[in-house]
């Protein structure tokens, strides 16, 4: 089975729109783990220097143009926002069906694969919770 596994991602929506929802159908199954805003905005990566995410600066300060839509980010997966242009429907919507969608801290009792506690953005490959769901999605045991 071919999954697509991302990990907070720091692409843009709409280069993320136009090879995953809307390009090839080359894999079967996809999901993307990434934090919520409340938790985004606590990933502080430089203290009081950038009081922010490393996707909050990606965005911010190393797109083409500031505050570019990041695919990995809450902010621009729950609300409409100009500078995710005319692709914001189509990914939210798409990433919305099939369980396609994991947010940190996940809430008690979440379903296994959709399991993860990473509080910043360098730990999603080390957090307990989201290792689990990657094997558990990949079918692999511990």
């Amino acid at each position: 089975m071919r999954n697509i596994l991302f990990l907070a991602p720091a692409v843009r929506l709409d280069l993320f729109a136009r090879w995953i929802p809307r390009g090839p159908q080359i894999f079967k199954r996809f999901r993307m783990f990434t934090m919520t805003d409340a938790a985004e905005k606590q990933d502080r990566i430089a203290g009081p220097i950038y009081p922010r995410s490393l996707l909050y600066m990606v965005s911010g300060c190393f797109e083409d143009r500031p505050d570019a839509a990041i695919v990995g980010m809450d902010r621009y997966l729950r609300r409409a926002v100009t500078s995710a242009g005319r692709d914001y429907d189509d990914v939210r919507l798409w990433l919305q069906e099939g369980n396609r969608l994991a947010y940190s801290p996940s809430p008690a009792r979440t379903a296994q694969g959709l399991q993860t506690n990473s509080l910043h953005h360098g730990s999603f490959d080390d957090d307990p919770a989201t290792l689990a769901s990657l094997r558990f999605i990949v079918g692999a045991t511990p």
